[in-house]
């Protein structure tokens, strides 16, 4: 078969040049209408055919037969014998298992290098696999196979994968199947097209595949083929016979690209905000197109669209690893693979298991998740049989993971196909985020995933469910979900789709460099080295065949339409971008211009920026003061901290959910080594000990009791590292303990709770220990945990020096003069125990101090408040009321924007480290602000 080149020009949009073009070169037969079917037309992707389509109807209406219309390498699946040999060919998701066996097989054998045997795992065989797959593809550019390589690459590895590959052939073989590239091969013999056939059209494939030109060469009916390119005869020189772009020519070419289409941003955020301002200002009958030329822009786009409410389709399809599905199936791999604390938690949180849940358990989904927060954080379980041993009070919770792990058993059996197919079945009754187009897809899909992979179940050495979701994930980040299109709407095309585009305004999105043009991958085979020496495709050809569709946007668009190209310095993720070779592609004297627009200094929006005050501030609700009958000493100190916070915890209710990490956080650590050290103090016969080994041993019992109690016995490495730091803490702890015994020490009571009358509220607190020293001292010991935040001056802890002005900050209550100073409460905790102490009658002389709980034995004693500073105990009183008055008063605001509480997580998130930027003071009938 030969060629003729026709160059049809850019005057309209290509597809409906094209219909035009075929329809000249056709009549009306005797009943009024064209017949194209003896037509076959190729065009460069699925969606271009269904442009053609489009146009071809818009040009005849209703009264043609449509030509057949595939791309490049389907001419080998509309081969009359494509299937004569009744062999099958292997889906991408089946050709990796041939590969993956192929490797154990060559393991076993020896006939691999060290560079296999060591990476015999699953997940590693499937990334080899995976890499030999996608290296076949490219090799088949140039008719060869992977043997081929040895003999352009003097290297044993070549020679190892030669030998891996006729091991993969004879298994397929083996099995009834056929390689694709050898089922091309042997088609390639005797090219024939369909029946009826008498004309060939190949319409804009600027890059066909190799074997697919092959394929026309060899046939002999008929004897030529037609090649519509979308550029002017002026440019028939830059063209090779079969339509495809000569590199050296359009390497020099010169684009005629406008400054004022480019529009340069600091990051994707901001330039996706303003396109999605120019798509809303466009006029509702002006045909837009919006063409993503990086695919990782996608996910932002589509979700900015969906906020502004702007109508759109995405023609270049949906992606798998984007829906919900593959986060319930990777999560569901993981907790197979190792049923953590984090997979767990995680796993439990999707919404499809949720789903599944309310149907299993009646609507009481919700109160599982609720009870799960409390669950981990009071025990942090490790595995999933520790959620069940744990046996909490909510049979229903319990019974949730029981649910769970039957059906994680079941996914274990040789049965797991059948197990999966239920659970998903059940899942998406009460799915209803997703149209049912794509339920009914993706059930489809996974169906059919299903069906190939137990299609050589009796031949696969890895039939678990766990190889198959491995598989099954790599099979959704390769396919995408294509969708019916609907009614008229802003439409979403990927960048070799645009050629066959016909509206009249054109956005380029993402127009960077690695994606226009697409940067090859490398892998250990196809080294950058070995795709020379081969002659595979190189960045230079993409770079032609996106010169000409560039070419042809510009020409058509600045005539009749718009173009504008977006592109940006940074993504949304921080990642460095370039623009595209392709804007420097302008004359000489122009250079230097487009370069400094390109790379000029911008301030990106995700930048700190100066804060302003938002005119729409949140409206709490406040009707009726606090009933309250009794407040904490933790919670007067939340008061001390900042007013707001009290009230959002106390009487809002707020709290922070904490998620699990594997470990223990500060409040759990602390309350943990507290409890041991209570045990400790109630024993009536180890409390008098002096013998710090005796008295470590005893601890360190208690310890070991208490992890297995919270924890169980198979603890994460973050909890053991945790057990250990305990115990160097207890262990100086017994030093302390034995040598304060020795002194005369004596402990009378631990935890030990009280209740003051004040201002006719209960305050109520527990003391963490109480010994007598002497025969009237009593001491006063509170534990610390972590020094490093707190001072270990008890009096620098809870009291300081207030500079005056207007730097002082609420609550006004809590400062007061003392010695020609202004000081500042910042702490309750020792005075109120002081009182509470002092209201149970214990000794004459009462003393106050920390004990820090360090593993530094120099560390480990008391520090005391100074008895020359106990005036400040006896003044406390005083403060205590006055603060209690303003809670009944409801002084809760202004916040104190200095507290530190606001610069963690989640408030920091929550408030910006400010709340009275977001909150009304109106809210609130009194205040704390202190007038000067």
């Amino acid at each position: 078969m030969d060629f003729e080149c026709h160059f049809l020009g850019w005057q309209d949009p290509f597809p409906l040049l094209v219909a035009q073009w075929i329809t000249s070169q056709n009549s009306k037969n005797s009943f009024g209408f064209f017949d194209l079917s003896d037509c076959l037309v190729i065009v460069p992707t699925t969606l271009s055919g269904k442009m053609l389509h489009r146009a071809l109807k818009m040009r005849l209406g209703d009264s043609f037969l449509s030509p057949i219309i595939i791309t490049p390498m389907g001419l080998f699946e509309n081969h009359p014998d494509y299937q004569l040999d009744h062999k099958v060919e292997p889906t991408p998701l089946q050709k990796k298992i041939f590969w993956i066996n192929a490797l154990v097989e060559a393991i076993e054998k020896g006939s691999c290098g060290q560079w296999l045997k060591e990476n015999r795992d699953f997940e590693s065989l499937l990334s080899f696999a995976t890499i030999l797959s996608k290296t076949q593809e490219e090799l088949a550019e140039k008719s060869l196979v992977l043997k081929d390589l040895a003999a352009f690459v003097e290297d044993n590895f070549f020679e190892e994968i030669g030998v891996l590959e006729s091991i993969y052939l004879e298994r397929m073989d083996r099995l009834g199947f056929i390689d694709p590239f050898w089922r091309k091969q042997q088609l390639l013999k005797n090219p024939k097209l369909p029946s009826k056939i008498e004309k060939v059209v190949i319409a804009g494939c600027l890059d066909p595949h190799p074997l697919a030109l092959q394929f026309l060469e060899k046939l002999k009916e008929p004897s030529t083929a037609d090649v519509l390119l979308p550029v002017t005869e002026k440019y028939s020189q830059y063209f090779d016979a079969k339509g495809r772009p000569l590199e050296s020519l359009w390497q020099q070419t010169v684009l005629a690209l406008p400054e004022q289409c480019i529009h340069l941003h600091a990051d994707e955020t901001a330039m996706v905000e303003e396109i999605i301002e120019l798509v809303s200002t466009v006029n509702s009958n002006e045909a837009t197109t919006i063409g993503i030329c990086r695919n990782q822009l996608t996910k932002l786009l589509t979700f900015q669209l969906k906020q502004k409410c702007i109508p759109f389709f995405n023609f270049s399809g949906l992606s798998y690893v984007e829906s919900p599905f593959f986060d319930f199936f990777f999560l569901l791999k993981e907790i197979l693979k190792e049923p953590s604390l984090a997979t767990i938690t995680k796993f439990v949180r999707n919404p499809l298991f949720y789903a599944w849940l309310q149907i299993k358990q009646q609507d009481q989904a919700d109160a599982f998740l609720g009870n799960l927060d409390a669950f981990v954080n009071a025990y942090i379980p490790s595995t999933l049989s520790d959620f069940i041993e744990r046996n909490p009070s909510e049979d229903s919770f319990k019974e949730a993971f029981l649910l769970l792990n039957d059906f994680l058993v079941k996914l274990q059996s040789k049965h797991w196909p059948k197990a999966l197919l239920s659970f998903f079945s059940e899942a998406i009754e009460n799915f209803s985020s997703l149209l049912d187009e794509q339920l009914e897809k993706f059930s489809a899909f996974l169906v059919g995933s299903l069906n190939q992979f137990n299609r050589l179940a009796s031949f696969n050495i890895f039939s678990s469910c766990e190889a198959f979701l491995s598989l099954f994930l790599e099979a959704m980040k390769e396919e995408r979900l294509f969708l019916t299109e609907e009614g008229q709407k802003l439409e979403l095309k990927g960048w070799l789709e645009l050629l066959y585009d016909d509206a009249s305004y054109l956005i380029l999105a993402g127009f960077q460099e690695g994606d226009i043009p697409k940067a090859l991958e490398s892998n250990c085979i196809l080294t950058e080295k070995v795709r020379k020496q081969l002659g595979l495709k190189t960045i230079e050809s993409r770079l032609s065949r996106d010169m000409v569709i560039l070419q042809t946007l510009v020409e058509r668009l600045s005539k009749r339409g718009r173009i504008d190209i977006f592109l940006s310095k940074t993504s949304h993720e921080g990642e460095n971008l370039l623009p595209s070779r392709l804007l420097f592609k302008v004359d000489e004297k122009e250079l230097a211009a487009r370069t400094a627009l390109l790379f000029t200094t911008l301030p990106s929006k995700t930048s700190p920026k100066p804060k302003t005050k938002s005119c729409f501030l949140l409206q709490i609700p406040f009707d009726l003061p606090f009933s309250l009958e009794s407040l904490s000493v933790s919670a007067l100190n939340d008061y001390l901290n900042c007013p707001f916070y009290f009230y959002l915890k106390h009487k809002m209710h707020w709290q922070p959910v904490t998620l699990p990490k594997g470990e223990m956080d500060e409040s759990v650590f602390g309350s943990l080594i507290h409890k041991v050290l209570g045990a400790f103090g109630k024993d009536t016969e180890a409390r008098r000990w002096n013998d710090p080994e005796q008295i470590y041993a005893f601890l360190e019992s208690q310890l070991e009791a208490e992890f297995t109690e919270r924890f169980g016995k198979k603890r994460t490495i973050g909890l053991q590292l945790q057990q250990k730091a305990l115990a160097q803490r207890l262990k100086a702890f017994s030093l302390f303990q034995a040598d304060w015994r020795n002194q005369g020490a004596e402990i009378i009571d631990v935890e030990k709770e009280f209740e003051l009358q004040i201002e006719g509220l209960n305050i109520r607190g527990r003391i963490d220990r109480i010994d007598y020293i002497g025969e009237e001292n009593v001491v006063i010991i509170d534990y610390k945990t972590f020094g490093m935040g707190i001072k270990k001056d008890p009096f620098s802890s809870h009291l300081s020096i207030s500079r005056g002005g207007k730097e002082e900050q609420p609550p006004a209550e809590a400062y007061f003069f003392s010695g020609g100073k202004r000081w500042r409460w910042v702490n309750f905790q020792l005075p109120a125990y002081y009182y509470g102490v002092q209201s149970m009658g214990l000794g004459k002389h009462i003393l106050a101090a920390f004990y820090f709980l360090s593993k530094v034995e120099d560390n480990s004693r008391l520090w005391f408040w100074p008895e020359d500073k106990s005036n400040f105990l006896e003044e406390s009183m005083d403060a205590i009321r006055r603060i209690i008055r303003a809670i009944k008063e409801n002084k809760f605001w202004p916040p104190n924007p200095k507290a530190v509480l606001w610069q963690y997580a989640p408030w920091d998130f929550w408030f910006d480290k400010n709340p009275e930027e977001f909150f009304a003071a109106s809210s609130f009938s009194g205040s704390t602000r202190t007038e000067f």
